[in-house]
């Protein structure tokens, strides 16, 4: 996550996690956090310190540098933390020390470190434990660790773009920003014909009547399976998503492409399209992490993600939307959907473990009859 903030780091760090073998699902959220906050921060950057550019690369460059140093003293704190959490480490140290102090030349030296460690590290430390533990317990995986952690950062990233789109159309919805004259003329230079036919196939992937009934299908497996938590999120997500897309289009009111392929009865923006492909992510995600027989969940998760990449672009293509509807569609559906996933997680993580079924208990080998079948015997012999 740091890494990304540090030029040499940000490409040494994919090499060192591939090099260790690292697995992709664990590498995917570390690295989708931290490009999140990079890219976040040099935006925000960028927007409020235009005018002098210059003066935020060199603060950008100083920072990079004091970054490095605070990679340092974490990495040293991490260390010195799991060496000296257990006991006998502890007694160690403490038995080093005290012989150090007893040096004339570092007596002194000792009486101030122990004046700062009763007044200033002592307190200091039992105030930051709590916040410390609980961001350290946000980047590890299991509980409510990275992968909540990453989830939020989805959802917030995609409402983010989403609001930021909103915020330009609302005032001027004839607004045309510069990616969408670049799509414009990437798109004319591209051949019809048959490509059209094809985009008009795969655009319908993202329809309203398609998505809904995979995320029903998919919904219905989970409750099938008991999965609650992620039946309700796939469900209750599908029906916020239609309800924000329509809601968001009323808003905003954008006109639809002038030159479009294909017509459109609704506004502009958000791309409903593009909105409701992020479905194929969701499902795609739900089958990596709880089928994990059913292939590799990396493979699993790219496709839907190659899916909802295409049914956006398909819109762009057939001028049925600009590219920043289509931006919005997936920053909304990314934002419900991620929303929801994060509630399904806190869901999960505090609802008390399912008891094991009570089935019938076979019985010893060695025991003898019951003991009504003792009792029966007993009476036959006596009669």
């Amino acid at each position: 996550v740091i890494a990304r903030f540090v030029g040499p780091l940000r490409t040494l760090a994919p090499f060192v996690a591939g090099s260790s073998r690292m697995r992709y699902r664990r590498f995917l959220p570390y690295t989708l956090v931290g490009t999140g906050l990079w890219s976040t921060t040099f935006l925000l950057l960028g927007y409020f310190f235009y005018a002098s550019f210059a003066r935020v690369a060199e603060l950008a460059g100083r920072t990079g540098g004091v970054l490095g140093a605070v990679i340092v003293v974490i990495g040293g704190s991490v260390y010195a933390y799991r060496r000296l959490r257990h006991p006998e480490e502890r007694r160690r140290l403490r038995d080093w020390w005290e012989t150090q102090s007893r040096r004339p030349a570092l007596r002194p030296v000792a009486r101030v470190a122990g004046w700062l460690g009763r007044t200033v590290l002592a307190p200091a430390g039992r105030v930051l434990t709590g916040p410390a533990r609980f961001a350290v317990n946000r980047l590890t995986p299991g509980g409510l660790g990275i992968e909540l952690t990453s989830t939020l950062a989805a959802a917030g990233v995609g409402l983010y773009v989403f609001g930021l789109y909103v915020s330009l159309l609302t005032p001027d919805p004839d607004l045309l920003t510069p990616l969408d004259g670049f799509a414009r003329s990437a798109v004319a230079v591209l051949p019809a014909g048959t490509l059209v036919d094809v985009a008009a196939v795969v655009t319908e992937a993202g329809s309203s009547s398609v998505t809904a009934a995979l995320a029903v299908v998919a919904a219905l497996c989970l409750a099938f399976r008991r999965r609650w938590p992620e039946a309700a999120a796939l469900s209750a997500g599908f029906a916020l998503l239609f309800a924000s897309v329509n809601i968001a289009k009323v808003a905003v009111d954008r006109p639809r492409p002038a030159e479009a392929l294909l017509g459109g009865d609704f506004p502009s923006y958000p791309s409903g399209h593009a909105a409701y492909a992020v479905t194929f992510v969701a499902v795609a995600l739900v089958i990596a992490r709880r089928a994990p027989g059913a292939g590799r969940p990396a493979a699993i998760v790219l496709v839907g993600v190659a899916l909802a990449v295409l049914v956006g672009l398909t819109r762009v293509y057939l001028g049925a939307h600009y590219l920043s509807d289509v931006s919005g569609g997936w920053g909304l559906g990314a934002g419900v959907y991620g929303v929801c996933a994060a509630v399904a997680i806190v869901v999960g993580h505090l609802a008390p473990p399912e008891a094991p079924s009570a089935g019938p208990q076979p019985a010893p080998e060695n025991a003898g009859p019951p003991e009504g079948g003792a009792t029966l015997r007993a009476r036959g012999t006596q009669g």
